[in-house]
Parts: C-alpha cells; sequence; structure tokens
C-alpha cells in the first residue's frame, strides 16, 4: 500500500476528490442562491436544489468515512490533543 504523509494514498485521495466536489456543490449552489436574492432569477428549482442537497450530504458521509479511517491508526495521540475535538 502507497503512503502519503502517513496516509494510505487512496483514502487521502478519496478524501480530497470528495472534498473539491461538495466544495463545488455549494460554491455553484450558493451562486444560485445569491441571484435569486438579487432578483436575476425568478425562482430556485426545487428538484435542483434537492438534488444538491442529497449529493452534499453523500459528500459530508464520505468526508466523515474517510476522515474515521485516516484517523484510525493516530487515535492515541488524537484523542489526547485538545484540537482534535474542536475539529
Amino acid at each position: 500500500m502507497v503512503e502519503l504523509f502517513g496516509f494510505s494514498f487512496p483514502v487521502l485521495l478519496v478524501h480530497l476528490a470528495t472534498l473539491l466536489c461538495v466544495l463545488f456543490i455549494v460554491v455553484s449552489t450558493d451562486h444560485k442562491a445569491f441571484q435569486w436574492i438579487r432578483g436575476k432569477k425568478e425562482t430556485l428549482d426545487a428538484r435542483a436544489l434537492a438534488r444538491a442537497h442529497s449529493w452534499i450530504l453523500i459528500g459530508l458521509a464520505g468526508m466523515v468515512a474517510t476522515g474515521a479511517l485516516m484517523a484510525w491508526p493516530e487515535r492515541q495521540h488524537l484523542f489526547q490533543t485538545p484540537a482534535f475535538f474542536l475539529k
């Protein structure tokens, strides 16, 4: 298994790819909402909004799962670090 910065490379790659995908969906949805607030769009498509929320929820679940996989080997150290609980 290839490791990068002490993490399993495929897990880190999935974690970062999920982060970028969720970030793109959030920014694009916020852009559409901002257009609606400014009056440039009359309505927001409810189906598209529900679909975006579903993808964001799936992405956040993926982030939590891959984050847990990366944190598991270092759990003894992380549970003693106050900054870990803030995250």
